[in-house]
């Protein structure tokens, strides 16, 4: 449960402190509308953790919507697979691109959300509850409506729903790599 507590006061202070981050110094303060508000997201996702000696790999699927300059809100939809066991995740969350100099096309983004996680387990039993998620990672910008993404998401939950070997924990951490559309 403590891990729990600080994860939501994490969450609490990212989504206080990230609107004032995300802007660099003397950029006026009202947030600039976007010309593409909408956002698809397509990751491949890879996580080392799901079964004995065999790593798992998978997909996330997102949809989302710019709410102001460079920070967006999306929900999404991830399915990582092993040999012996599988994960099923969903849910809401923000992500935020931080400011770097103009003509680095490279930019750091973090982020959080909230989630519902089911997994079949290597002995066939089944884990699911709630989760919070926090991630960080890179984006490259291919194209003004297209970047190539990648990072590490964090998991953290109340009771044990992520498969580990023939057993599941109350954390995870997984890979991603994939592509942000804006439209």
């Amino acid at each position: 449960m403590k891990h729990l507590t600080r994860a939501v006061t994490l969450l609490a202070a990212l989504a206080v402190a990230t609107p004032a981050l995300a802007r660099p110094p003397g950029m006026e303060d009202e947030p600039k509308p976007v010309d593409s508000p909408f956002t698809v997201r397509l990751d491949y996702t890879y996580d080392d953790s799901l079964s004995l000696g065999r790593s798992g790999h998978g997909f996330e699927l997102g949809f989302g919507r710019y709410l102001y300059e460079r920070s967006e809100v999306y929900v999404f939809y991830g399915f990582n697979k092993a040999s012996r066991s599988d994960q099923h995740t969903a849910g809401l969350a923000a992500e935020t691109t931080y400011w770097m100099k103009q003509d680095i096309p490279l930019r750091p983004t973090l982020g959080a959300g909230l989630g519902y996680a089911s997994a079949k387990l290597a002995d066939e039993s089944n884990e699911d509850g709630f989760f919070v998620r926090f991630s960080a990672g890179l984006k490259l910008e291919l194209h003004p409506d297209a970047h190539l993404a990648g990072g590490v998401n964090f998991y953290v939950s109340p009771s044990d729903i992520f498969p580990s070997g023939n057993s599941a924990t109350d954390t995870n951490v997984t890979f991603f790599l994939g592509l942000r559309f804006h439209y």
